[in-house]
C-alpha cells in the first residue's frame, strides 16, 4: 500500500481507547435515536474510564450541542486529546472552544495530536483565526499549521491578501512529507497557483508518491503540464498505477507537438491497470494542444476498430471521440451502436446533429432501460433541454419520467431540470411535486427524492415552499425531518423512533462486536476488511447484518473513480438505491486514508447500505463520513476492480 502519512505513537494509543464497547448500549443507543441524554452522557464525561469518557465525546460531536463545551475541555487533555478536539471541531464554533484549541497549540504536542488539533481550529475557526495562525506560525514549521489551512480552504475561508497562498507555496519546500501532503492537497482545492509552477517541476522528481499525485492534481486544475516531454514520458511509464491515472488526466494537457509524442500518451489506453485505461480514454477528450500535422481522428478509430479494451475504456473512448469529432456523430454511431454499453451509448446520442433524430432515440430506447444506465439516460436526455425548450413532446417525455413508480428515475429527472423548464411548466410542475411529496414523505425509500422535489418546488415558487416544508418537518423519516427542519431555520427534534427502526437498532448493536472481519469476494479477487465497531457500531452492525443475509451478493462497482475511490451496495447499480432504510452517521476522526472503508450518503445520517474504499487518501472526507473498516488484504484487487465489477459474496470471520 502507498503511504502518504506517519501514524505517531499518540494516534495508536488513541487507539487502544477507542469509542465504543458492548457494554455502551444505552450511550450508543441515545446517539442513533440523537436524543442525546444528559444523565447518559454526563455520567460518561464524568467517569474515570477513559474509554467511556472517549465514547461520550464522540457521541456528542454529533449533537450540535455547545453546551457541553464547558464540560468537554474541563477533561484531562493528555487522556483525551484527539478525542476532545474532534468533538469541539465537530460542535462548532464558540468563542470559548477557539481560545481553549488556541490556547493548546505547542512545539511539545506530538505531531499527530497537533495535526488534530489544528484541524479542529480549522473546522470552526474565522478568517481572523486564519490570520493569526500564519502570522504566529507560519515560519515555525514544527507548527504544523497546513493542516489548520487545508480546513479554512475547504470552507471557503480566505485571508484578503491571500497571504495563504504565499504559505503554502512555501511549504512545498518542507522537509516533512506530511506538510508538503497538505499543502499540496489545499493548493489543490483551490484550483492550484501559477507560483508553485517551479516547486512543481522538481516535486514530480521526488521519491514521495504524494509527492507526485497531488503535483498532477494541481496542474490538472491548472490544465497545465509547462514541462519537457522526458519528463512526460517518464510520467507514463511510472511503475504506480495511480500515477499513472493521473498521468491520464493531467498529461491530456500537454503540447504535443508530433505523432510520437502522442502515441506515448494513448500507451496509456493498453495500460494493464483497467482504471489507467479507461482514465485515459476519457481524458482523451480534454486534449487540444496538437500540431495540425497530427491526425488524432484516424489514431483513435484505430483504437475503437481494432483495439483490445476493456467495455468500459472503449465506452469512454467512443464518447471522447465523439466529443472531439462531432461531425461524425451521425456515421460513427452507426459503426460503434453494437459495440458499447448502454450507458455509453446515451451520451454519444445527446451529440448528435439532428435534433428529431436524438428526440426519437431516446423515447424509442426508455422501454429497455436497466436501472443502471438511469443516470446517463436522464442526464444525456436532459441535456437536451434548450433544443426542445417549446417542444410539446419533449415536455410530456420529461413529465412521464417524473410519473414513473420509480423514486431514483424521479429524482435524478428533477435534480437536472433547468430554470427554463420548471417555467413554462411551473403550473403542472408545482401540482405533479405537490402530490409526490404528499404521497411518499414518510417513505424510507424516498429519503433522496422527496428532498430534491421540495427544493425543486421552492425554485418554482418560493412563497409556498413554507408549506411543503412544514408537511415534510412532520415526516416518519428522521432525515426528510431534519431537511424540512433546516429549510425553515428550525432545530430538528428528536423523533420517538418506531417500532420497526427500534427493533432494527438492537439488531445492528446485537452483531456489531461479532465479527472481526469480512472477506470481499469479487469476480476480480478478494479483499479482507477490518470491521471497526468500536468507532462505528452501528454501521458495522448494519453492514454484517446486510452481509449475512446476501445483500451484496452479485452487487456491482457502481462507481470507481480512479486513484479516489471504489464503491457498491447499491442493488440497483445507480448510486440511488439502498436498503429500504437509513441509518445514522458515526463520524469519528480516523482519518479516509488509502485502504479506508466507509459509507455513501447524501447527507447527515441518510446512509443504507452503499459503501466504498478508498484508493489513496482524501482528507476532506475526514471528519465528514462514516468510517467503519480498513483493508487487511488485497489491495491489488481493490486497484484492479473496474466500473460494474460485482461482489460475488461476503464471508464474515469471526
Amino acid at each position: 500500500m502507498r503511504k502518504y502519512l506517519f501514524v505517531s505513537l499518540i494516534f495508536i494509543q488513541q487507539l487502544l481507547f477507542a469509542q465504543y464497547t458492548e457494554r455502551d448500549y444505552k450511550l450508543v443507543q441515545s446517539t442513533f435515536f440523537r436524543d442525546f441524554n444528559d444523565n447518559i452522557f454526563i455520567n460518561y464525561l464524568n467517569s474515570d474510564d477513559t474509554q467511556k469518557a472517549n465514547a461520550a465525546l464522540l457521541s456528542i460531536a454529533h449533537s450540535s450541542d455547545t453546551n457541553f463545551v464547558h464540560n468537554i475541555i474541563r477533561l484531562d487533555f493528555q487522556k483525551h486529546s484527539s478525542f476532545l478536539f474532534f468533538a469541539l471541531g465537530k460542535l462548532g464554533y464558540t468563542k470559548q472552544s477557539i481560545q481553549y484549541l488556541k490556547s493548546k497549540i505547542s512545539p511539545e504536542l506530538e505531531k499527530e495530536e497537533l495535526r488534530e488539533l489544528l484541524f479542529a481550529i480549522g473546522r470552526i475557526g474565522s478568517e481572523e483565526d486564519l490570520n493569526f495562525l500564519i502570522e504566529t506560525y507560519g515560519q515555525k514549521n514544527q507548527a504544523l499549521i497546513s493542516a489548520a489551512l487545508l480546513q479554512f480552504v475547504l470552507r471557503g475561508i480566505r485571508t484578503n491578501d491571500k497571504k495563504e497562498i504565499d504559505f503554502l507555496v512555501s511549504n512545498l519546500d518542507n522537509d516533512d512529507p506530511d506538510e508538503r501532503f497538505y499543502s499540496l492537497y489545499s493548493l489543490y482545492r483551490i484550483g492550484g497557483s501559477e507560483k508553485a509552477i517551479p516547486r512543481f517541476e522538481k516535486l514530480l522528481s521526488s521519491e514521495t508518491m504524494s509527492d507526485i499525485l497531488f503535483t498532477l492534481a494541481n496542474l490538472r486544475r491548472m490544465k497545465s503540464f509547462p514541462f519537457s516531454n522526458d519528463l512526460a514520458e517518464k510520467i507514463i511509464k511510472h511503475k504506480d498505477w495511480g500515477v499513472r491515472v493521473e498521468a491520464a488526466r493531467t498529461l491530456a494537457f500537454f503540447d504535443f507537438t508530433n505523432e510520437i509524442e502522442l502515441l506515448k500518451y494513448l500507451e496509456l489506453l493498453n495500460d494493464s491497470n483497467p482504471n489507467v485505461s479507461r482514465q485515459a480514454a476519457q481524458s482523451i477528450s480534454e486534449i487540444t494542444m496538437l500540431d495540425s500535422e497530427i491526425d488524432l481522428n484516424n489514431l483513435l478509430l484505430d483504437y475503437l476498430t481494432n483495439g483490445n479494451l476493456t467495455v468500459n475504456s472503449l465506452g469512454e473512448l467512443a464518447v471522447s471521440y465523439a466529443k472531439l469529432f462531432n461531425n461524425e456523430v451521425p456515421k460513427f454511431i452507426k459503426i460503434i451502436n453494437k459495440k458499447i454499453d448502454d450507458g455509453y451509448l446515451f451520451q454519444i446520442a445527446a451529440l448528435h446533429p439532428d435534433k428529431q433524430w436524438k428526440l426519437k432515440f431516446f423515447i424509442d430506447n426508455y422501454p429497455k432501460l436497466e436501472s443502471r444506465n438511469a443516470h446517463s439516460y436522464i442526464s444525456s436526455f436532459l441535456s437536451l433541454q434548450k433544443d426542445f425548450e417549446d417542444n410539446q413532446k419533449f415536455s410530456e417525455f420529461v413529465i412521464d419520467l417524473i410519473e414513473d413508480d420509480s423514486p431514483i428515475i424521479n429524482a435524478i429527472t428533477v435534480s437536472f431540470l433547468d430554470s427554463a423548464f420548471l417555467t413554462n411548466n411551473s403550473k403542472f410542475l408545482k401540482e405533479l411535486l405537490i402530490r409526490k411529496i404528499i404521497n411518499n414523505k414518510d417513505k424510507a425509500g424516498f429519503s433522496e427524492a422527496v428532498p430534491i422535489f421540495a427544493k425543486t418546488f421552492e425554485k418554482i415558487s418560493k412563497h409556498d415552499s413554507k408549506n411543503i416544508y412544514e408537511i415534510l418537518a412532520e415526516s416518519s423519516v428522521p432525515s426528510i425531518a431534519k431537511f424540512a427542519n433546516s429549510k425553515l431555520g428550525k432545530p430538528h427534534k428528536s423523533i420517538q423512533p418506531s417500532q420497526d427502526y427500534a427493533v432494527k437498532f438492537d439488531e445492528f448493536f446485537a452483531c456489531a462486536f461479532d465479527y472481526r472481519s469480512a472477506v470481499v469476494i469479487t469476480n476480480k479477487g478478494e479483499f479482507e476488511i477490518d470491521l471497526l465497531p468500536e468507532f462505528a457500531p452501528i454501521t458495522v452492525g448494519n453492514f454484517i447484518y446486510l452481509a449475512k443475509r446476501g445483500y451484496f451478493n452479485g452487487v456491482p462497482f457502481h462507481r470507481v473513480v480512479p486513484n479516489f475511490v471504489i464503491q457498491t451496495g447499491d442493488r440497483t447499480g445507480t448510486g440511488w438505491g439502498g436498503p429500504g432504510y437509513e441509518i445514522k452517521s458515526e463520524f469519528s476522526f480516523v482519518p479516509f486514508k488509502e485502504g479506508y472503508v466507509g459509507m455513501a450518503s447524501a447527507g447527515v445520517d441518510t446512509e443504507g447500505s452503499q459503501w466504498f474504499v478508498m484508493h489513496s487518501y482524501a482528507p476532506h472526507l475526514n471528519g465528514n463520513y462514516t468510517n467503519f473498516a480498513k483493508v487487511l488484504g488485497g489491495m491489488e484487487t481493490i486497484n484492479n476492480i473496474d466500473l460494474n465489477d460485482k461482489i460475488l459474496e461476503i464471508k464474515l470471520v469471526e
